[in-house]
C-alpha cells in the first residue's frame, strides 16, 4: 500500500513538473525565445505526435532556429489539425526558402480565415509585401558562377581567406574593436594600411561603421561614416574594391529580403560623401543572413558568407568568379530561379583554382593546400593528413573520425533530399517517405555525437601523447 501511494505521489509530481515545463516553454515561445523552448517541445512531440498544437509549437521553434526541412512536415500536420497559425508559418517557411509562389498560396489560405484578429491581419499584410518584393527580386537574379562552398563556424570565417596584397586585408574584430554581432564582424584595411574600417555599437543606433586614419604613425580617433551608409539598424562588415571608391557592406535596414542583406555604394573621398546604397541582387542576397561580400580583383575571386540553408551556428563561405558587369539570368522557370537563388549548383570543375582559401598554419606538414582536409589541433596549428599524427592511437581515432564524418555528411545529404522530395510529393509518396525520414532523424543525432567525440579524442590524445 505504501508503495502504491508513493507511486501515485510520484506520478502526480512528475505531471506537475511536466506541466510547469510546458507552460514555461509556451511563455518562452510567446517571448520569441525559441532556442529555449525548442527542447521542451521536442520532448513533448516525442510523447504525443498526434497533438497538433505541440507539433505547431515545435515546428515554429525549428523554423526560427534554422531547421526548415524538419519544420515543414510538422507545420503541414498542424494545418491538417486546423491549428490557426500553421498556414501563416508555412508561408514564412516558403518565403525564407525563396519560394514566393508557395508562400503566397499558403498566405492566401491563412488570410481567408474571417476570424483573424487585427494584429494577425496586419502581420499577414506585411508578409504579403515581403513576398511581392521577393518575386520582383527573383526577376533580377544574377548569373554568377559559384565554384566552391565551405561550411564553417562563424568564428572561423576570416581565417580562411587570403587576399592579394593589392586587395587589402580583412580580419575578425580584435580586442581593440570587440563589438561584433554574432561573431561576424570584420575589420578592413587597404593595401597601404593607412585606414581601418570596422563596425561598433553606438548609443543611438545598433552597429555603425567607423574609420580610423593613421597619422604620423598614430591612429586618429574613430570617425563615423556618414549617412546614407549608416542607418538606424546594424551596419557592418565593410570592404572596398581596389578603386578605393566601390564600397560593400552588410545591413539589416528596412527594405531588405530578411536578416542581413548586402549593399554597395560609391564614395567621394574629396567630399567624404557616399551615394545612396543599392541592395545587391539575388543570389548575393537572400531571406537569411548574408554577412559579407569580398572580391579579390587580382585573383578574380569573390567570397560570399551566408547562413542560407545552413545548420545552426554555422555559415557557408561561397567562392565565386565575379563578373565585370551585371549579367542577369533570362528565360528561367520559377523552379530554376529558386535553385539559382539557393546556390544549389556549385561548379567544382574549377575547385583547384580556389586555393586562396588557405590554412593559417605557417608550417604545414604537406604541400596540400585544401582547406577541406584540415584538422585543427590547436588555434593556428593543424594537420592535413593522417600521416601528420605522431600518436598512433590518435591517428587510428582520426581515421575513424574521417570515416564517420563522411557517413554523417552522406546521411545528412540523404535526409535533405528525402525532405525535398517530401515537400514536392503527393500524399501517397509522402506516406512511403515518412518512415525513412523518421529513421534518419533518429540516427543522425547519435552519429553526430559519435563524430564529435571522435574528433575530441583524436585531438586530446595527440596533444597529450604526440606533442609531448
Amino acid at each position: 500500500m505504501k508503495r502504491l501511494v508513493f507511486l501515485c505521489l510520484l506520478t502526480t509530481l512528475l505531471g506537475r513538473i511536466n506541466a510547469q515545463s510546458l507552460d514555461q516553454a509556451r511563455a518562452w515561445f510567446l517571448e520569441e525565445k525559441y532556442e529555449l523552448a525548442l527542447p521542451v517541445f521536442e520532448r513533448e512531440h516525442q510523447k504525443n505526435r498526434r497533438d497538433g498544437s505541440i507539433s505547431y509549437w515545435y515546428a515554429v521553434c525549428l523554423l526560427e532556429t534554422g531547421d526548415h526541412s524538419a519544420a515543414l512536415p510538422l507545420l503541414e500536420y498542424a494545418k491538417s489539425r486546423r491549428v490557426q497559425n500553421a498556414d501563416y508559418y508555412l508561408a514564412v517557411l516558403h518565403y525564407r526558402d525563396l519560394m514566393p509562389e508557395k508562400a503566397a498560396e499558403a498566405l492566401e489560405t491563412y488570410r481567408a480565415n474571417k476570424r483573424l484578429s487585427e494584429a494577425n491581419q496586419q502581420r499577414a499584410e506585411a508578409l504579403q509585401t515581403e513576398i511581392e518584393r521577393l518575386q520582383q527580386q527573383l526577376e533580377r537574379i544574377e548569373n554568377i558562377r559559384f565554384i566552391d562552398r565551405l561550411q564553417l563556424a562563424k568564428t572561423e570565417l576570416f581565417e580562411r581567406i587570403r587576399l592579394s596584397k593589392e586587395s587589402g586585408h580583412i580580419e575578425a574584430l580584435t580586442s581593440e574593436h570587440p563589438d561584433s554581432s554574432a561573431h561576424t564582424g570584420m575589420t578592413y584595411a587597404p593595401e597601404k594600411d593607412d585606414r581601418r574600417y570596422y563596425a561598433t555599437h553606438t548609443d543611438t543606433a545598433g552597429l555603425d561603421l567607423f574609420v580610423k586614419h593613421k597619422l604620423l604613425g598614430y591612429w586618429s580617433k574613430p570617425e563615423r561614416l556618414p549617412k546614407p551608409v549608416n542607418s538606424l539598424q546594424d551596419d557592418l562588415n565593410p570592404f572596398f574594391l581596389q578603386d578605393g571608391s566601390t564600397f560593400y557592406f552588410a545591413s539589416n535596414r528596412p527594405g531588405g529580403l530578411g536578416g542581413l542583406d548586402l549593399y554597395v555604394t560609391r564614395s567621394n573621398p574629396n567630399t567624404n560623401s557616399y551615394f545612396l546604397p543599392d541592395r545587391l541582387n539575388i543570389p548575393f542576397n537572400s531571406t537569411a543572413n548574408d554577412y559579407f561580400l569580398v572580391i579579390d580583383e587580382l585573383r578574380n575571386r569573390g567570397y560570399l558568407a551566408s547562413d542560407r540553408n545552413c545548420p545552426r551556428d554555422s555559415v557557408y563561405l561561397y567562392t565565386f568568379i565575379p563578373n565585370k558587369t551585371t549579367v542577369l539570368h533570362k528565360d528561367k522557370t520559377p523552379e530554376e530561379r529558386v535553385a539559382l537563388a539557393q546556390i544549389l549548383d556549385i561548379d567544382r570543375s574549377r575547385i583547384d583554382e580556389s586555393q586562396d582559401l588557405v590554412p593559417v598554419n605557417p608550417n604545414p606538414s604537406s604541400t596540400s593546400d585544401s582547406v577541406r582536409e584540415l584538422f585543427f589541433i590547436r588555434d593556428n596549428f593543424y594537420y592535413d593528413s593522417a600521416d601528420s599524427f605522431r600518436s598512433q592511437t590518435a591517428k587510428m581515432i582520426y581515421i575513424r573520425y574521417r570515416e564517420r564524418s563522411k557517413q554523417y555528411n552522406e546521411q545528412t545529404e540523404r535526409l535533405s533530399q528525402l525532405r525535398k522530395r517530401y515537400a514536392q510529393a503527393d500524399d501517397a509518396t509522402r506516406a512511403t517517405l515518412t518512415q525513412d525520414i523518421l529513421d534518419l532523424e533518429k540516427q543522425l543525432p547519435m552519429l553526430q555525437q559519435e563524430v564529435e567525440q571522435l574528433e575530441r579524442d583524436a585531438r586530446n590524445l595527440e596533444i597529450s601523447e604526440g606533442l609531448k
